[in-house]
């Protein structure tokens, strides 16, 4: 698994793991892999290695950092994409009401700005590995103010309404998981997620996105 910083020592181990991408039962050529450590203030350090250089040459390492206060989700997300034509990095830093955005492409050129966000909003980040962790502080109410990240087409950080449906709770291979349905800004999916935010499935359309070799402490 590759990584953008090292685990240090004084990182102790929570979880870690792979998930495996169908499509119409087809396995893709790409993956994610997870692991997850908490650090000594309490919080957690999630690293992903997103993996698709064998289908499109594309891949991204992501590391999010959570808040060990419990006030917001995240403190801090980075990611790094690499693709064959260019490399391009994306960091976020958290408030209760804003996020600060850093975007840097190829050939150096930098974007900052400043995104307000509705107090109560929750970050949504599409990796499997993060999905998870943002359901467990969804609003009760069940609609939330998200906030999606950085949309370089649009040029503008990407915020919208979401809502969840909870359908019960269904046996797995790793226990009893929450049975959830994300409607989005733009596509619905269905998820089983353990009590501890580690998503077991996921299906959005035809694609299907399975927990594997599951470690935990």
């Amino acid at each position: 698994m590759r990584v953008l910083h090292a685990v240090t020592l004084q990182e102790t181990f929570v979880a870690s793991g792979s998930y495996v991408y169908r499509r119409d039962g087809e396995i893709l050529k790409g993956s994610e892999q997870f692991t997850i450590h908490e650090q000594p203030d309490g919080g957690q350090f999630i690293r992903i290695d997103y993996d698709w250089r064998d289908m499109d040459g594309t891949s991204q390492l992501v590391e999010a950092l959570t808040d060990p206060t419990g006030a917001l989700l995240y403190s801090r997300v980075v990611a790094q994409l690499q693709a064959s034509s260019r490399t391009k990095r994306e960091s976020y830093d958290f408030h209760p009401e804003k996020v600060l955005i850093g975007i840097t492409g190829g050939g150096g050129k930098r974007v900052d700005l400043e995104q307000p966000l509705a107090a109560g909003y929750v970050p949504l980040f599409l990796k499997t590995a993060l999905l998870g962790m943002t359901v467990l502080r969804w609003p009760a109410s069940g609609t939330a103010s998200i906030f999606g990240g950085y949309r370089d087409d649009q040029e503008r950080a990407l915020a919208y309404d979401a809502r969840i449906a909870s359908h019960g709770m269904e046996d797995t291979a790793y226990g009893q998981a929450q049975v959830v349905e994300l409607f989005g800004q733009e596509f619905s999916q269905k998820m089983l997620v353990l009590p501890n935010g580690i998503i077991v499935r996921r299906t959005v359309g035809s694609l299907t996105v399975e927990l594997t070799d599951y470690a935990h402490r």
